[in-house]
Order: structure tokens, then C-alpha cells, then sequence
């Protein structure tokens, strides 16, 4: 059990994260899809867009979907 309130939660791990060597967090990117990784049930990386509308595809060994329970991507799946 974790006694704090979410926000308290996602502060600690965001920084956490940020300390973390070969962890990169991107603010106001928007996930357009998952770029395969040579087998139907592995991901590569992903399909981004930025607040400029910019596209980019970014290579990743991990990909988390940390968008909760109304994640998109059961959908894609």
C-alpha cells in the first residue's frame, strides 16, 4: 500500500526518472502509433508528434504506457 496522494506519487517518480541515465521524458509529444519490432508482439519504438506538429519515429528498447486505464492502446492492439 502506498500512503500518498498521486501527484506526491508521479513528482517522486518523474524525478527519479530524470536521474536516471538513458531515460528520456518528453513533455507535450503526442503518441501517434507503435513502430513494430520485427515480430508481431514486440514494439520498436514510437511514432511521435510535437506541439509544432513536427513527426518523429524514436527508436526504444522500452516503451511504458503510463496513460492509466484509458489507455488507447488495448484498442490498437
Amino acid at each position: 500500500m502506498l500512503g500518498c496522494r498521486r501527484i506526491t506519487f508521479e513528482w517522486a517518480l518523474r524525478k527519479s526518472a530524470l536521474e536516471t541515465r538513458g531515460v528520456a521524458l518528453r513533455d507535450g509529444v503526442e503518441v501517434l502509433g507503435l513502430e513494430g519490432g520485427g515480430s508481431p508482439l514486440r514494439v520498436g519504438g514510437l511514432r511521435l508528434r510535437d506541439g509544432d506538429g513536427c513527426s518523429e519515429t524514436l527508436a526504444a528498447d522500452l516503451v511504458v504506457d503510463a496513460s492509466g486505464r484509458r489507455s488507447k492502446l488495448p484498442a490498437a492492439s
